[in-house]
Order: C-alpha cells, then structure tokens, then sequence
C-alpha cells in the first residue's frame, strides 16, 4: 500500500483498525503467559511496571507527566492491558504524520 503515491492518508482502513485493536500483536502482548505480561507481573506496581511498558512499547521512559497520568493503571492486569492497547493505538505510530 505503501507503494503508491496517493496511499499517503492518515485514516486506518477497516481491517487496519480491527487488527491494531483486536489482531496478533495484541493478543501476544496480553497473553497471560507471554514474556511481556510475565515481565510486567514481576515488576514492581508502582513505577517499574509503567517503565516496562513504556520501554516496551515507546523505547523511552515515561515522562514525569506520564507517571503521575498512569500510575492508577498500573495496579492490575486489566488496567495494564488497556493502557497498552491505547499506546499501541496511539499517535506514536502512525506511518504519516
């Protein structure tokens, strides 16, 4: 898709959309028994889990901003899944900006 000259848009397609919120990737990083989740169920609640993921997903550490932002959703599992499905469906990886 890439390929062509007018394929340069900001707006996912259908299937593009589906897949960032429901596709592989996803599931590998929720997966109760992947090396993701096992990592972050080890870390320590506070800021260690938000630096996991942070590193993780962005390849930097969260901003001070960002900790006092996050940190009530770093305490479960379920929170944690969340966040990183909205960082991962974020802004931070749109191809054209």
């Amino acid at each position: 898709d890439r390929k062509t000259t007018n394929a340069q848009h900001t707006n996912a397609s259908i299937p593009q959309a589906l897949t960032m919120l429901n596709g592989l990737q996803i599931d590998r990083l929720t997966n109760k028994s992947g090396k993701f989740a096992t990592r972050l169920l080890k870390s320590n609640p506070k800021n260690d889990r938000l630096d996991v993921l942070f590193l993780s997903i962005y390849n930097r550490y969260p901003s001070p901003k960002e900790y006092s932002q996050y940190q009530q959703y770093s305490r479960s599992r379920q929170d944690i899944n969340i966040l990183a499905k909205a960082m991962l469906n974020s802004k931070n990886f749109l191809f054209v900006q």
